[in-house]
């Protein structure tokens, strides 16, 4: 059995996984300052512990952007491609460990695109929240277009 944990975190009603060791921090206390960056995925920036983070808005991303009025309580750190990224998220729900062989499957082609190439499998957790809920496991480090991390990149180093 091959236990892996993951952080938990809901977008409105639905809730998605990204493992836990490509988590750097959970904050719930922070301001979003515009970037005037281009992609729509970026919110902003953020100042923390010494450093200008921007923030990235997976409901933009998957168009959940007007489908519920829920605020954003948290971001999620995590480090994609050498450089920090905070991840907007409606709530944290908790830290799971679950067995990688038995409750973790690949995402369904199907429901594979070129704009959702970061949703990467699919997760059953039983919990006090939601009995036998599906949770959708993203990869950080798929979040982001080349293009998009190019012209990130570009824009950071500029800052520095």
């Amino acid at each position: 059995m091959a236990e892996v944990k993951y952080v938990v975190f809901s977008l409105g009603e639905q809730r998605y996984g990204i493992k836990l060791d490509k988590v750097n921090g959970i904050e719930e206390d922070y301001v979003i300052s515009a970037s005037h960056y281009e992609s729509n995925d970026i919110k902003g920036i953020i100042h923390l512990r010494n450093m200008i983070i921007p923030v990235f808005d997976l409901k933009r991303k998957f168009g959940l952007v007007g489908r519920d009025n829920t605020k954003a309580r948290g971001i999620i750190l995590t480090e994609i491609h050498g450089y920090n990224l905070a991840i907007e998220v409606d709530r944290v729900v908790g830290i799971y460990e679950v067995d990688s062989q038995r409750d973790i499957n690949p995402m369904p082609k199907v429901v594979c695109n070129s704009d959702n190439k970061c949703l990467v499998e699919v997760m059953n957790i039983n919990d006090a929240v939601k009995n036998n809920d599906v949770v959708v496991n993203i990869s950080v480090d798929k979040l982001l277009t080349n293009n998009q991390m190019q012209e990130l990149s570009e824009a950071l180093e500029k800052k520095n």
